[in-house]
């Protein structure tokens, strides 16, 4: 892999830590997103680091691309994908016009989905799913449950199902289920995971080129 810019060696020595918070230990940082910061500095992931050396070095990665959004041009549009209750897809890009974030939401009567997925160099480092499942369709209020004899709409009561794909030389790396537990490589599903993950990406990539030629 190419080298754009190396972060110092201090951010890959707290790499122990930082595995056992992504073994399910901590989580200061619920949506893997910091503070705006204009002053990027993006990490390479480096082939002879072991595995949590690559780990900790992806997480760098797109941790500074959310620092870095403000100073990010961003483009949303209208999702491809079919819905009820429709979609939008924000794209993020560096001053070379490079996609380095995609955010994906589509909406239905009874919960959404959003997708974010990252990338470095133009390749696909991490993507971060939430799936909302809600208690009720969304349109309904006290007044309409009550009259029919149901439950609300309330999203402090939204079932979260959340996953972590980590990819490296243009493979699903690591992978982390919603109880932040690792997947094994040797799941059944590891492979259509990764399939899936690399069709939505050329997907969208090529929904932004053709909505951007009109």
């Amino acid at each position: 892999m190419k080298y754009l810019y190396v972060l110092a060696i201090s951010a890959i020595m707290f790499s122990c830590q930082e595995s056992k918070d992504e073994n399910g230990k901590s989580d200061n940082n619920k949506n893997d997103s910091l503070s705006d910061n204009e002053n990027v500095v993006y990490a390479t992931v480096d082939e002879r680091l072991n595995k949590d050396e690559v780990i900790i070095s992806i997480r760098t990665v797109f941790e500074e691309i959310n620092k870095s959004e403000s100073a990010l041009k961003k483009e949303t549009f209208e999702s491809y994908l079919p819905s009820s209750e429709g979609g939008e897809i924000d794209y993020f890009t560096d001053k070379s016009g490079n996609i380095v974030k995609i955010h994906h939401k589509v909406y239905g009567e009874g919960g959404h989905f959003e997708e974010e997925y990252y990338f470095n160099e133009n390749e696909l480092i991490f993507m971060f799913t939430r799936d909302f499942t809600y208690n009720a369709p969304y349109f309904v209020d006290e007044k309409m449950a009550e009259e029919n004899g149901t439950e609300a709409y309330d999203s402090s009561k939204d079932k979260i199902v959340q996953n972590r794909y980590y990819f490296y030389d243009g493979k699903l790396y690591f992978w982390l289920d919603n109880d932040r537990k690792e997947i094994s490589i040797e799941n059944e599903e590891f492979a259509s995971a990764q399939e899936a993950a690399y069709i939505s990406v050329d997907e969208m990539k090529e929904y932004y080129k053709s909505v951007k030629s009109k």
